[in-house]
């Protein structure tokens, strides 16, 4: 596993490991490692360069804190980073398309819902609703 970028949780309870390939997997320490979000924490890798959940042992640094790897999980995007994926293909695709073909232009004068909307008390153009203003 080639890492690019790690990042503790909050908590202490997860390391977040993003590598070269894109991947983001989740490791969920055995114990809790409040310190290592504020000083970071070394690791040494035996037998080669391998990170190994529930073997790897990270030393907290000005603490001297130590926690072992737990299980690794691959993470999954949040909904709003799902959302905000979609929202931006969208405006992409709009952006690209001509705007009578992604939005008709349509004559809604005779539409029934709109038709049947009838001038009321409260409403533009009804005389009743006229307030006078006098100036003095």
């Amino acid at each position: 596993m080639d890492i690019r970028d790690t990042k503790p949780s909050n908590d202490g309870r997860l390391l977040t490991l993003k590598t070269r390939d894109g991947r983001v997997l989740v490791n969920h320490l055995q114990g809790i490692c409040r310190d290592m979000r504020w000083t970071g924490f070394s690791w040494v890798l035996h037998g080669g360069h391998d990170v190994c959940g529930n073997q790897t042992v990270i030393r907290v640094l000005q603490s001297g804190q130590t926690c072992i790897l737990g299980r690794f999980v691959d993470a999954k995007p949040s909904v709003t980073e799902t959302f905000l994926a979609a929202l931006a293909r969208a405006a992409a695709e709009a952006e690209l398309t001509i705007g009578r073909r992604w939005r008709p232009l349509r004559d809604t004068t005779h539409d029934p819902i709109t038709a049947a909307r009838k001038q009321g008390p409260g409403r533009v153009g009804n005389p009743a609703s006229a307030i006078t203003l006098t100036v003095l």
